[in-house]
């Protein structure tokens, strides 16, 4: 050590005895190990060692250390908070040494966000400005390659090249932003990582020049001409993208005359600026427009209108004088201004006409000139007549227009004296007319002629009328009685009728005629008519004279032997013979007396008295228009005894058949008939007739036969139901197994035509359409089945109805088809096109409906123990009026007869009146002898089928006391009678399992199973 003490020239060498770059926190460390040698690199021991730190460089614990025997120090170095490269400084003695440290920014703690550039940029999508992000730890120290991102807002422009960014070597990062188009104040920030900057700065967007101008006012687009009325005018401008321009100076254009404003105006932050536009007095349309920037929007108008007219000149513009016969015409016009001078277009003008003074559409409305146009039609009345026009308070000039009268137009008759002389030739009556032209004015010396009809009498020459217009004839009468019809004529122009009758003078002279039979009947009732006509000395017949009719004794009787003649001078007696054989002579006698000239009349025997018919032959035919029977009529006198050649009339009904024509009673009195069926069956009633003799009724009941040699068919193809109907020669039975049969009941051997099963459920009901040969199955659960039966030997089905319920029992009546659909009420189909029914209406009750029938309005539904009745009026809108219900459960099949129904009621008949469908009351009740399953009506009878017990007969000649005339067992013991069919006077009675039964029942009290 000796050796160098005075050397001072030294060797340091430094170690890092940990990392040379150390997190700029104060924190952080590092250790630097530093070894001393002299210059023969000798150890240097115990020397000092001095660090010199530099500003920011850190710190250590001890700056001055000495060499150990190693000739080492070494100094722990703690990092500062700011980041940078540090060069620290050693020395020993003269000898000194450096080494760097690098002290790094730490984790991002904050950004720092500057705007660099313009805070405010034109919106039109290229105007820039600029940001500035630097990235800090927590001490302030810059971080870079750090990603940082400008957050921009909606509207608020993009960036000039990429975005997020990262930070540069100093931590820092210049943002471009370009604007976007549209103005507004718009909110940057800066986000680096998850970390967002303190500050947030804002960039107005404003708008560019002015691109677009606009004007508008609210409607309506007219102010009064009045030099004060107001309308406020709306402006608007933007820029090329539609911004708003605020603080735009625009100008309204206001065209001379157009009113005025006070000045320019500066717009709003809507770009707006409004004008409050000020009329003038000039009325008229004027165009605006708005300027601003160089840029003229386009224009609109405002009219001025002038006000209510102040005054009105009313001119005539046709002629000033016209016919007074209410079609010749003239004009006037009227023209209005306002207190400013405008015409006042718009305006109701009115023509004000006194009385008199014709007519014209009023009022006109004023054109744009102001005028209103009148055209007049005279009136009737000959005369000077002033006009004024007027509008609210403001009358014109008066313009008077004259009327003048016409050549003769009407010509009016009237009688002043009496309407009734005697027919002498003597008598008179006075006339007079009047004679006006076409306004009614009189007209003075026209000619006229009384228009005089044969025998109506006498006047003077044709007459002219005085100053009033008026010439007055004397009428005298003539000798010919009656009523007779006059008028005048002048000019051509005939007046109104007018009548004057002529009446008989008096009676002198009486005439009796036999007007019937010269001989009668001597049985006291045959009659014939005696008239005596009465007349004056001109032979007019007399009215109103009391005429007696002279009868010798045992000449008969009349119902009065004093009578007034009629009109026709007539008084008539009907003469009814007496029982005495003679001739005996008859006179009339009036007032005066008068008798008249004498009539003879005849009673005697052998003259026709009474008819008598009877059937002599069957009184039921087949209605085949084939099957015949006899018919005689019997001609008797008045003692009963027969009178030959008698030609009598059979009198035969509509459809009722046919005969070769009269017949002529033989020697016994009888003229004798033979009648033809026709096709349709029915009970006809027939008389006999000659003259005005007719015989008592007889009746023939014509009926669709089976087989008389068949009362039964068996088949067990009919499984029973409790329906049946006929068209024509054939049977519809609705079979609750088989569907459909179709059964041809002119042939009972073999009737079963064909069966039709729409299989899908049961068929409890038919229905027919009989006029367009289509029939309905109620098909249960599967609706209705419309079949086509145009061919019965081969049913053809066209659709399915499906209905909301199930189709139990159906009914046709006037073209609609009403179905009763178990709990979904009453179905309405229009059958206007009966393959194809559409749904009319509907309507629903309480229980399912079980039968249904139809009569004119009404509907009559059966329910568990109801009847319901539905006004059916309304197809559309079916209502329910009424219900009766039953103490008796379980109805079922119902019939309409007269004013009553039938109801089968369990082992009752039910009766209820429904002459009132509003009200339906109890009539009666009848047990039956078993469970009723049908019942049919006809005539005064009901007919049940009653299970076992067959057919059971009820008299209900009086409703309210129904009798049980009779019973038939079915023809199979086994078998119940299921339902019941009427067709004519034949019962078809279904039997389950056990075919039809027919009974004729044109006998009801007896009916004939033995067919």
């Amino acid at each position: 050590m000796l050796g160098h003490m005075f050397d001072n020239d030294r060797y340091l060498t430094i170690e890092h005895l940990g990392d040379s770059t150390l997190i700029a926190d104060g924190l952080k460390h590092t250790t630097i190990r530093v070894t001393v040698k002299d210059k023969w690199n000798k150890i240097a021991q115990d020397e000092t060692v001095n660090l010199v730190i530099p500003s920011g460089g850190g710190s250590t614990s001890n700056n001055s250390k000495k060499t150990n025997q190693s000739g080492q120090v070494e100094f722990t170095i703690y990092s500062s908070t700011i980041s940078g490269i540090y060069t620290y400084l050693l020395n020993v003695l003269d000898t000194t040494k450096t080494f760097n440290l690098t002290f790094v920014a730490g984790t991002l703690y904050s950004v720092s966000f500057a705007l660099t550039g313009a805070n405010t940029l034109t919106a039109n999508g290229s105007s820039t400005t600029s940001f500035k992000a630097i990235t800090l730890d927590q001490y302030g120290n810059r971080i870079s390659n750090v990603a940082v991102t400008l957050v921009i807002p909606e509207n608020g422009g993009s960036v000039v090249g990429i975005n997020p960014a990262v930070t540069n070597n100093i931590g820092e990062y210049d943002f471009i932003l370009r604007s976007s188009n549209q103005t507004g104040v718009y909110t940057y920030s800066i986000l680096a990582s998850d970390v967002a900057a303190s500050t947030e700065i804002a960039v107005t967007f404003v708008a560019g020049f002015v691109s677009n101008i606009n004007l508008s006012f609210d409607a309506p687009a007219t102010l009064w001409a009045d030099g004060s009325s107001t309308k406020l005018i709306t402006a608007t401008i933007q820029d090329q993208f539609s911004n708003p321009i605020s603080g735009g100076i625009i100008t309204l254009n206001v065209p001379s005359g157009g009113g005025w404003v006070a000045g320019a105006s500066f717009s709003d932050i809507t770009g707006t600026a409004t004008f409050l536009l000020t009329s003038s007095t000039v009325a008229g349309t004027y165009s605006y427009s708005v300027s601003s920037g160089g840029l003229t929007s386009a224009s609109q108008t405002i009219t001025f209108l002038a006000l209510d007219p102040s005054s009105i000149t009313l001119a005539t513009t046709g002629s000033s004088s016209i016919l007074a016969n209410g079609s010749a015409t003239t004009t006037l016009r009227a023209f209005a201004e306002d207190a400013n001078g405008n015409p006042s277009n718009g305006r109701d003008i009115n023509l004000n006409i006194p009385i008199g003074g014709g007519s014209a559409p009023t009022p006109v409305t004023t054109d744009s000139l102001g005028y209103a146009y009148f055209t007049l039609t005279s009136g009737t009345s000959a005369g000077v007549y002033a006009y004024t026009a007027s509008f609210a308070g403001t009358h014109s000039n008066i313009e008077n227009i004259t009327f003048y009268a016409n050549i003769p137009s009407a010509i009016t008759l009237d009688i002043t004296g009496a309407t009734s002389i005697t027919a002498n030739g003597i008598s008179t009556s006075e006339l007079v007319t009047y004679v006006t032209d076409i306004a009614g004015n009189p007209v003075i010396n026209a000619t006229v002629t009384l228009n005089i009809p044969p025998n109506g009498g006498l006047v003077a020459a044709p007459l002219l009328t005085d100053a009033s217009g008026t010439a007055t004839f004397t009428l005298t009468s003539s000798t010919t009685a009656g009523t007779y019809n006059y008028s005048a004529t002048s000019a051509g122009i005939t007046s109104n009728s007018q009548s004057i009758t002529f009446t008989p003078s008096l009676p002198n002279l009486v005439t009796l005629i036999n007007m019937g039979a010269s001989a009668l009947a001597s049985d006291g009732l045959s009659t014939t008519r005696l008239q005596a006509i009465v007349q004056d000395a001109n032979y007019n017949v007399v009215p109103n004279v009391t005429v007696t009719l002279n009868i010798p004794v045992d000449g008969g009787t009349v119902p009065n032997i004093n009578v007034d003649t009629d009109e026709g001078g007539a008084a008539t007696f009907v003469l009814t013979s007496s029982v005495v054989v003679g001739t005996y002579p008859y006179t009339a006698t009036i007032a005066g007396p008068v008798t008249s000239n004498t009539v003879n009349v005849d009673f005697a025997l052998g003259i026709l008295s009474t008819l008598s018919l009877s059937i002599t032959g069957n009184t039921t035919l087949t209605a085949d228009g084939i099957d015949t029977t006899t018919i005689e009529i019997t001609a008797l006198d008045a003692v009963a005894t027969p009178v030959a050649g008698e030609i009598v009339t059979l009198n035969i009904p509509t459809n009722g058949g046919s005969v070769p024509g009269t017949v002529i009673t033989d020697a016994l009195g009888v003229a004798t008939f033979t009648l033809t069926s026709s096709i349709v069956w029915g009970i006809y009633n027939y008389t006999g007739s000659v003259g005005p003799v007719t015989s008592n009724i007889g009746s023939i009941n014509f009926v669709t036969s089976p087989l008389p040699l068949i009362w039964s068919v068996h088949s067990t193809s009919v499984s029973g139901s409790p329906e049946i109907q006929f068209h024509n020669e054939y049977a519809f039975v609705a079979d609750s197994e088989n569907g459909l049969v179709v059964m041809d009941i002119t042939n009972a051997l073999t009737p079963i035509l064909t069966t039709f099963d729409p299989g899908a459920d049961l068929v409890t009901d038919v229905a027919l359409d009989s006029s367009n040969n289509y029939a309905y199955l109620a098909n249960n659960s599967n609706g209705v089945v419309v079949v086509n039966i145009s061919n019965p030997a081969i049913p053809a089905p066209e659709t399915t109805l499906t209905t909301t319920g199930s189709a139990i029992a159906l009914n046709v009546h006037e073209n609609y088809l009403y179905v009763a659909d178990g709990n979904a009420g009453l179905q309405i189909y229009d059958l206007s096109t009966p393959a194809l029914p559409v749904i009319a209406g509907s309507v629903d009750i309480t229980d399912d409906i079980i039968d249904v029938e139809v009569r004119d309005d009404y509907a009559y539904l059966t329910a568990t123990n109801s009847l319901s009745i539905i006004n059916i009026s309304e197809k559309t809108n079916p209502q329910l009026v009424s219900t009766y219900t039953s103490n008796i459960d379980e109805l079922s099949d119902i019939k309409l007869s007269g004013n009553h129904a039938y109801l089968a009621n369990n082992s009752n008949v039910l009766i209820i009146n429904i002459a009132s469908p509003l009200a339906p009351s109890f009539t009666s009740t009848e047990a039956t002898t078993n469970n009723i399953t049908g019942i049919e009506v006809y005539g005064n009878y009901a007919y049940a089928s009653i299970g076992a017990g067959g057919l059971e007969i009820f008299d209900i000649t009086n409703p309210a006391d129904p009798i049980s005339d009779n019973t038939f067992l079915p023809l199979d013991l086994t078998t119940n009678a299921n339902g019941i069919g009427i067709n004519g006077s034949y019962i078809y009675l279904l039997e389950d399992e056990g075919g039809i039964q027919i009974i004729d029942i044109s006998n009801p009290s007896s009916p004939d199973q033995t067919l």
